[in-house]
């Protein structure tokens, strides 16, 4: 019996769907190699993470800002220095970057914390007050039948418990463990990330070479260039999230200074900050512009909080489906899917991450139905013929 091409493709789909299924019955299993692989892999694949982001700034530096200069020797220079020197003002400004939103925020959010921690026996006595003088709000209270002295208990209670089980030296030796773990994984995923975009030509090349050793050259093909619309599409989306993010936070600057609101530029930065987390980023950024507004004026605060809906209303369903949806050819409708199932699978990291995987698959999944369907249509055209 000769083995034709159709066969193996159909033998290997027969083979990809039992490993499938299998997998679906024994996710539980799957889940815990998965966990174990990734423990092992984890430099590696941080160091893949932070150079797939990268890439797209140090790209673009060494395209628009180290051109090749006409005189040959400096061309030749250049082209020797080039990617390092981009690598390294990448990270400068990465830092840079870092740096400037901690020197503006953290300092704020250290006066707000100690303000509000010596304010809050007047917070609780106005409450208490409030309480007293609403006939409606001290009524429902009493229906649930709320014990206050109970709940101070129990709050202390829980307080007593967290701060007896953090001095324990179990606990202590397995945070120290974590943060050194944490650490040591970051720093030599900062070094594969370097190496890996030092080398990014190099890599592509042994993979492309490995790849062909074993797959057909369509396939590779294919392959390639599902790659290439990743990287495309990350890059989109990277400069349409900073977008969304440069837009959110100069209307929320220029919506506090009109209302009057306290630490306008500070939380405006902060908002534009955290709204490079797709669509939920700024919420973040409303609560800890709340705490930093509640230290001046709990009143302002409220109605801070009231402003900050509205605008991320607009953002939601105006700025951010046409900005970031619109840049990587991903409706309104998907991108809000994708950032809901990125978080609820991957948290913060997968909101980040889910638009751009998700429009690769949305855009390859397009193109697969629209090729069959045509192929359906010209064959049935065929057969009528």
């Amino acid at each position: 019996m000769k083995i034709t091409k159709k066969f193996k493709e159909n033998a290997l789909l027969v083979i990809l769907g039992v490993v499938v299924f299998w997998a679906l019955f024994n996710y539980e299993l799957m889940l815990k190699i998965l966990g174990s692989v990734t423990d092992v892999l984890k430099p590696v694949l941080l160091g893949a993470v932070i150079a797939f982001i990268l890439n797209v700034p140090m790209s673009g530096i060494e395209k628009h800002f180290l051109k090749d200069p006409k005189n040959e020797k400096a061309k030749k220079a250049m082209t020797k220095i080039r990617r390092p020197l981009a690598i390294v003002i990448t990270f400068l400004l990465c830092l840079g970057v870092v740096a400037l939103v901690c020197w503006l925020v953290i300092p704020a959010l250290i006066k707000t914390v100690t303000q509000l921690t010596a304010d809050l026996p007047v917070l609780a006595d106005n409450f208490r007050r409030l309480v007293d003088n609403n006939a409606a709000l001290t009524e429902w209270l009493n229906k649930i039948d709320l014990d206050q002295q109970d709940i101070i208990n129990k709050i202390g209670s829980w307080l007593k418990d967290g701060v007896v089980i953090m001095k324990t030296l179990d606990s202590t030796v397995s945070i120290a463990t974590a943060i050194f773990s944490s650490v040591v994984n970051f720093v030599l995923g900062m070094f594969f990330a370097v190496y890996m975009l030092a080398q990014k030509e190099k890599l592509k090349r042994q993979s492309k070479q490995i790849a062909s050793a074993f797959i057909s050259e369509s396939i590779v093909s294919r392959i390639c260039k599902v790659c290439r619309r990743t990287i495309e599409i990350f890059a989109k989306f990277l400069a349409g999230q900073t977008t969304e993010a440069v837009i959110l936070g100069s209307l929320c600057c220029i919506g506090m200074s009109i209302f009057g609101f306290p630490n306008a530029v500070i939380i405006s930065v902060l908002v534009a900050c955290t709204a490079l987390i797709p669509i939920v980023g700024a919420f973040i950024g409303t609560a800890v512009g709340f705490l930093l507004i509640c230290a001046s004026s709990f009143k302002q605060a409220v109605f801070f909080v009231i402003f900050m809906l509205i605008l991320q209303q607009i953002e939601g369903n105006l700025i951010y489906p046409k900005v970031v949806g619109g840049s990587v050819g991903l409706p309104a409708l998907w991108t809000l899917f994708a950032v809901t199932v990125g978080g609820n699978m991957f948290g913060i990291i997968g909101m980040f991450m889910a638009v751009p995987v998700f429009s690769v698959v949305y855009c390859t999944l397009s193109e697969i139905v629209e090729y069959r369907n045509e192929r359906k249509n010209s064959k049935e055209q065929t057969e009528k013929t």
